[in-house]
């Protein structure tokens, strides 16, 4: 083998390594977006309106029954076990409160009415009340409401078709005012106690009595309300019209007369009285006299506004607010005699509209009798309650 065919079979020299590619450049990082604005927050719901005060119940634990149990078979019997008891003595007992000649506190005593659970008190005074009057249906327009001794309290009769219909104008024009009374009426749908408290100043811890006395009188004025409703049975605006469409819900019954106007009107009438039966001359009681009763009309306006009520519904309640509150009042204190008012529906103008201002029975188709100049005995079980809430204003 020759020097060049050895050399051949050698292996090739390795070839010089290749230059490393110069790295590519870095890319620009995007830009970051703008943030979105941020959304406006909604506005805050209305408060609920704070409901009567009630009264704790029982709680589920059997342990404080049980160990109330067990404490008196240990006070009672001694540490002897119950299967073991001596047979018990009665011990002598009378009673604390007017005991009488058997020992036991007497019946029928109106000063017990503090001692008994607040709901129970509730039930006998609406009871008392219910049974002093009468609801005397006349056809299916008219209905009044009587004493025990016949005496008419106050008579209302429903207006006719075509002022209805010509009231429905009305209701529309008030909706203009929706969005600006939004919030007042829709607080207002329960009674209108933060509104009447506003103004009063009623509170739990200062007032009890006075709003349980008020509390009895808008019970009963909603079961003479509903009755009326019933016998007049007049439709709500949005029977009339798709075109009301009121702004919340309408209830299930007849519109005349307003209970929202009957309530508060009662509650302005008999705060009138309190007031002055306790010798106010306090210049602050007397401008919130002008007060409750300008609220008073407002109240019974903001239902005409929610498309739920006609302004001869208000009128209707206004009289029968009034009316019924002077009768809660003589019920309380007893009166020397008493006026029958009277709602004539047919003559109510079709375009009439309850006045602001606090005159007893001068609205469009009110009207107020002779006085009876028969004396009103005070009923016992409301004259205690009234006498405790005026103990509250002295």
């Amino acid at each position: 083998m020759t020097q060049l065919e050895s050399q051949s079979q050698q292996a090739g020299v390795a070839g010089v390594a290749g230059v490393a590619g110069v790295a590519g450049v870095a890319g620009v990082a995007g830009v970051a977006g703008v943030a979105g604005v941020a959304g406006v927050a909604g506005v805050a719901g209305v408060a609920g309106v704070a409901g009567m005060p009630t009264y704790t119940g029982a709680t589920g634990s059997l342990a404080l029954p049980d160990a109330l149990i067990k404490s008196r078979e240990s006070l009672a019997y001694g540490v002897s076990p119950y299967w073991t008891n001596p047979k018990w003595t009665p011990p002598r007992w009378q009673s604390r409160r007017k005991p009488i000649a058997d020992g036991l506190p007497p019946g029928e005593d109106e000063d017990r009415l503090v001692d008994w659970q607040r709901n129970v008190v509730g039930f006998l005074v609406q009871t008392e009340l219910l049974t002093s009057v009468t609801f005397v249906p006349t056809g299916s327009r008219s209905i009044s409401i009587a004493d025990k001794g016949g005496t008419t309290i106050i008579s209302l009769s429903r207006p006719p078709l075509a002022h209805f219909l010509q009231q429905l104008s009305l209701v529309e024009s008030y909706s203009e005012l929706r969005a600006d009374r939004a919030s007042e009426i829709v607080a207002q749908v329960g009674p209108q106690w933060s509104f009447w408290s506003s103004i009063v100043n009623l509170n739990t811890d200062r007032t009890p009595r006075t709003i349980e006395l008020i509390g009895h009188a808008l019970q009963f004025a909603m079961l003479c309300v509903m009755r009326v409703k019933h016998a007049l049975a007049c439709p709500r605006p949005i029977e009339y019209s798709g075109l009301i469409q009121p702004m919340i819900q309408t209830p299930a019954y007849a519109c005349l007369p307003s209970g929202h106007a009957t309530e508060a009107y009662m509650f302005a009438t008999i705060m009138e009285h309190l007031l002055m039966l306790v010798g106010s001359r306090n210049p602050a009681d007397q401008e919130m006299q002008k007060q409750i009763y300008r609220q008073a009309h407002r109240i019974a306006e903001n239902r005409v506004v929610a498309g739920l009520h006609f302004p001869v519904d208000s009128i209707a309640g206004k009289l029968l607010g009034q009316r019924l509150g002077r009768y809660f009042v003589s019920q309380c204190i007893g009166s020397k005699g008493s006026q029958e008012a009277t709602f004539s529906g047919e003559q109510v103008p079709g375009e009439a509209e309850p006045s602001a201002g606090v005159k007893y029975g001068t609205d469009p188709g009110t009207s107020l009798g002779a006085d009876s100049k028969t004396p009103t005995k005070p009923n016992a079980m409301l004259a205690k309650a009234w006498s405790l809430a005026a103990k509250e204003w002295r």
